[in-house]
């Protein structure tokens, strides 16, 4: 009995290791460790807004934005070193160098002659901002003006319904 226990455990190891080897070979790896899985995702309408809006706001190329975002920038610290470009009449490059030698942002501003909380805009007044505007009505949604106070009811003022009064 112990030795069908051991032939049962030995074959589902092998078995175990027989899947794992044809997964890797499918995959052309020679070896689980390390395998890097590539995928490629086509940016939305809504992704290409924000680096198209921090462009149009400092009126710069969106290419340029879009390269810094890809260096591992955030688009909030991408709209900080353009705002402190402007301020301070450095460059972008020069605001980032700083960041990657290891400055905090509001050493940066300290450092540039500015109040840390002064800087703007940040990125939701550039969203804000390039966000086209609505119909600016005096109506709340779904109040027109076209209904008249006689409208609103049952009707049962004009005699037309089976109420109580009749």
């Amino acid at each position: 009995m112990k030795r069908l226990k051991f032939v049962v455990f030995a074959f589902a190891i092998l078995l175990g290791l027989s899947i794992t080897t044809s997964v890797f070979a499918a995959s052309g790896s020679n070896s689980g460790v390390g395998a890097t899985v590539t995928t490629t995702v086509e940016p939305t309408e809504e992704s290409k807004q924000v680096p198209q809006a921090i462009a149009d706001h400092f009126e710069v190329n969106v290419a340029n934005v879009v390269e810094w975002h890809t260096k591992g920038f955030g688009y909030g610290e991408i709209v900080k070193a353009y705002a402190l470009a402007q301020e301070t009449g450095k460059t972008v490059a020069e605001i980032f160098a700083l960041v990657e030698a290891g400055k905090g942002w509001g050493e940066i501003i300290k450092d540039l002659g500015l109040q840390p909380g002064k800087l703007e805009p940040n990125l939701g007044e550039v969203m804000k901002e390039s966000k086209p505007d609505k119909d600016k009505s005096d109506s709340a949604p779904g109040k027109s003006g076209d209904h008249k106070p006689e409208d609103k009811g049952n009707n049962q003022d004009k005699n037309n319904g089976k109420g109580k009064n009749k």
